[in-house]
């Protein structure tokens, strides 16, 4: 795979002039394997832990979990051998070292990537409510099976926290945002971003997670790409921790108690809301200063991209039922 290193922000000279005019296609091409490749690997390794489990005597609470978590390293470790000179640097993991190649995190800019995270969070929510209740009323049920499986084994056993809110996010990040993303910065950043958040979101096959999947890559893909892939790492914990806290602590709260959480979910929900919109021309600026080289969309043509295409809706068929 070909290695393309970020350019540095500079205001004098958007990054976009600096981007190398990589024929689209091929470069999609490229991506959507990496990702395949890794969605087949994580899959056999958990599927060979997982039969090998009852023949060594594990318990099922405890097997599903540990098969998650080698599938996700068995994964990760062979992708990671093939372009181990990259991930071995620092640069991989902290970024360019030159003063002006990446952004200072604060404490200030910490609250407000977690503020925009929940709002995505908050966004995703309702468009699934809305999306639920639409299909509902046409006697069709949608509900989020890879969801449910998760919470279901996060219940039954601390791994599958572990695997979910720690093991998942370093792994996604290492692959989606540390190479995905990065072999996909030379037609520009925008286009890196939006098309490593739409592989993000295709390879959880799942409309409900897929749909959040994809709104959240684009923060996750900006945090790496201006402050570091470690930062990415750690807003992504905080993301699976919160949604397990949602799951595992909230749902069993009695209706008051889910209902005060709720209520000051709003909350943040608006004030995260209110903090972007100040922020609107910034972004504005962002995007404009960062846009794609012309044609690069031409490449979600790539036959491996629509592979991932026909792999989510196949996948996410299993979410759809007749009420």
């Amino acid at each position: 795979m070909t290695t393309v290193t970020f350019e540095p922000m500079n205001d004098a000279v958007p990054p976009v002039a600096a981007a190398v005019s990589t024929p689209a296609r091929p470069l999609v091409g490229r991506a959507s394997i990496l990702l395949i490749a890794y969605m087949a690997l994580m899959q056999g390794f958990g599927l060979l832990a997982d039969h090998a489990a009852p023949i060594i005597g594990i318990p099922a609470a405890v097997a599903q979990p540990v098969a998650q978590i080698i599938g996700f390293a068995g994964a990760v470790l062979i992708l990671a051998a093939t372009s181990l000179p990259l991930i071995c640097t620092k640069t991989f993991w902290l970024g360019e070292s030159a003063p002006t190649s990446r952004k200072r995190m604060t404490p200030r800019r910490a609250l407000m990537l977690i503020a925009a995270m929940l709002l995505i969070q908050g966004i995703a929510n309702s468009i699934a409510m809305l999306l639920q209740t639409a299909l509902g009323s046409v006697g069709v049920q949608l509900k989020s099976a890879s969801m449910e499986g998760i919470n279901g084994m996060a219940s039954e056993s601390w791994l599958m926290v572990v695997a979910v809110v720690l093991v998942g996010p370093l792994v996604e990040e290492i692959v989606c945002r540390g190479l995905v993303m990065r072999s996909l910065a030379g037609r520009g950043r925008m286009f890196a971003l939006t098309t490593s958040a739409v592989l993000f979101g295709l390879m959880h096959g799942d409309v409900l997670q897929g749909l959040f999947a994809v709104m959240l890559g684009l923060l996750l893909g900006y945090v790496a790409m201006e402050y570091s892939l470690m930062w990415a790492v750690a807003l992504h914990c905080v993301t699976n921790a919160f949604a397990m806290f949602m799951t595992q602590v909230v749902a069993k709260q009695s209706t008051e108690v889910a209902a005060v959480i709720g209520l000051v979910l709003i909350v943040v929900y608006i004030a995260s809301a209110v903090l972007l919109f100040r922020r609107r021309a910034a972004i504005r600026e962002y995007i404009a200063a960062n846009r794609s080289l012309r044609g690069s969309y031409v490449g979600w043509t790539s036959v491996w991209f629509l592979l991932m295409a026909v792999y989510f809706v196949v996948a996410a068929s299993a979410g759809f039922s007749l009420m």
